[in-house]
């Protein structure tokens, strides 16, 4: 972000993101897409119809426990608020939250408030927040902060709160584990120990407790990532990555395209925890950052399966990278471009719109390779190479 340091432009900026940020979630607010009738709105009647919390013991839909946690809590104020602004006042809760991190972040990095402040406010303004938070009503925002959280605490040194954030993280949405590299690197260079990764698991468990506590089954609900995987048995679900042209030319069925996609997408991820290690820095803002938005937007371009929303996550931290590192700036424009193209199938019917995002995510992967390529090694993170137990 380019500091601003004449005090006309900079407040006059301020004020006019603040005020775009408010306008276009009032604009989105009504908006109506397919998965609030088919999902969040069924699930919310569910919940208010089962005694608010109590509802949690039964296997309310696909989501992890910790998803309906939220929707329970804001049902204690149905029929005071309309239903579909409490949904969706949960993401835009979380895009707050989120562009609050994005500020410590950014000012860890400079070291003063304004590129920090004006980070924040472009954040909320960025079509991939607004679209997938008060406009669709995803939940996505939710796990993408605890994803953004664990890279904060990180940079300021507190692995094992890091740890924390992860394990919760990984509670909302499987995706979160994209950031699992990152921590293997980290554990690599001893900045993290073996006995410290155990405190996401439990992490993890303790966000499920409150589910098992009201009488959901222990098992089922511990396990429940484990009944997502063959539930829509297709080999891309609308992501802009290279699955849509076998999809599109039927040259692979699904099963043997899964097999293929999770061995490419292994072995490049593990072969890139190696060549990275020593160019992935927790006490560099910049080098973190860029570590993150490396393996978020790696894993959704290589594995199969991969769902439209589940590039947000890259979509984010490419955006905080760029926010430290402005000469980045087309890093943004292109995510933006295949996050647009990705949601604009189930947002407004552009049936293609996953196929042309291919072309905007590869030009992102491709510079975001080049950018970590032009990163020098570090020679403090070569001599560290090594595992800690404790």
């Amino acid at each position: 972000m380019i500091v601003v340091s004449n005090d006309r432009i900079y407040y006059s900026l301020v004020v006019a993101l603040i005020c775009s940020a408010v306008a276009v979630r009032i604009i989105s607010l009504p908006a109506i897409a397919d998965d609030m009738p088919n999902f969040y709105l069924p699930w919310y009647n569910y919940i208010v119809d089962h005694g608010g919390f109590l509802a949690l013991k039964y296997n309310i839909g696909l989501y992890t426990p910790p998803n309906y946690y939220l929707l329970a809590a804001v049902s204690y104020l149905n029929g005071s608020v309309k239903t579909l602004y409490l949904i969706k006042s949960v993401p835009m809760i979380f895009d707050l939250i989120s562009a609050f991190i994005i500020y410590r972040l950014i000012r860890l990095h400079y070291g003063e408030g304004r590129p920090a402040t004006l980070s924040a406010l472009v954040f909320l303004n960025l079509p991939a927040v607004v679209l997938e938070g008060v406009y669709w009503g995803q939940y996505d925002i939710i796990f993408v902060t605890f994803m953004l959280s664990t890279a904060l605490a990180l940079l300021e040194g507190k692995t094992k709160l890091a740890l924390v954030w992860f394990g919760v993280a990984v509670s909302f949405k499987l995706p979160a584990v994209f950031l699992l590299p990152l921590i293997a690197i980290l554990v690599l260079n001893r900045r993290i120990s073996l006995l410290e990764l155990f405190i996401s698991p439990l992490a993890y468990l303790a966000m499920m407790l409150p589910a098992i506590l009201v009488g959901r089954p222990f098992f089922e609900t511990l396990l429940v990532y484990f009944h997502q995987f063959d539930y829509a048995q297709l080999l891309v679900e609308d992501a802009p990555n290279p699955y849509v042209i076998a999809k599109r030319l039927h040259f692979l069925t699904y099963k043997a395209g899964v097999a293929i996609g999770l061995v490419v997408a292994m072995s490049s991820t593990v072969g890139a925890i190696f060549l990275l290690r020593s160019r992935i820095v927790m006490t560099s803002a910049r080098r973190l950052l860029l570590g993150a938005a490396f393996f978020t937007t790696l894993a959704p371009y290589l594995l199969p399966k991969m769902h439209d929303r589940y590039i947000f996550s890259g979509d984010v931290f490419a955006f905080a990278y760029t926010a430290v590192t402005p000469r980045a700036w087309p890093l943004v424009v292109l995510f933006e471009a295949a996050t647009l193209l990705a949601y604009s199938k189930v947002l407004w019917w552009f049936h293609h719109g996953p196929d042309f995002g291919l072309i905007p995510m590869t030009g992102a992967m491709l510079l975001l390779i080049a950018l970590i390529w032009q990163t020098p090694a570090s020679t403090e993170e070569r001599t560290r190479a090594g595992i800690r137990l404790g």
